[in-house]
């Protein structure tokens, strides 16, 4: 077998994470180590939607009010949040937090 070969075979055997798409959950991942606020802001609305009696809340809600408080109440024009993001945050919640056990509905994710 020449170099040249077995270079092309140990690359086809060889791939590095850097060369292949992020899972939804790894693009999740680094979005909450790079922007701890969207965590912050969810927990806070989940806690006030809370104390307002609501036993039930959509993640998706909270993510609306956040891009709100995001948009409109301060100064960043250029602020993303994944839709799909919504329901990494409200099992994350649920996981962390006793107080907002079951505040969330989840689909199964398999």
């Amino acid at each position: 077998m020449t170099s040249a070969v077995r270079d092309r075979v140990l690359t086809l055997f060889d791939e590095s994470e850097a060369d292949r798409p992020l899972t939804r959950t790894e693009r999740f991942e680094r979005f909450h180590r790079d922007n701890p606020e969207v965590y912050r802001l969810f927990l806070q609305f989940a806690r006030q939607a809370k104390a307002a009696g609501r036993e039930r809340i959509g993640a998706r809600l909270i993510g609306e009010r956040i891009r709100w408080q995001t948009t409109v109440e301060t100064s960043d024009p250029d602020f993303k949040v994944n839709d799909h993001f919504w329901p990494f945050y409200a099992r994350l919640a649920m996981r962390e937090h006793a107080d907002l056990e079951g505040l969330f509905e989840t689909r199964d994710r398999s």
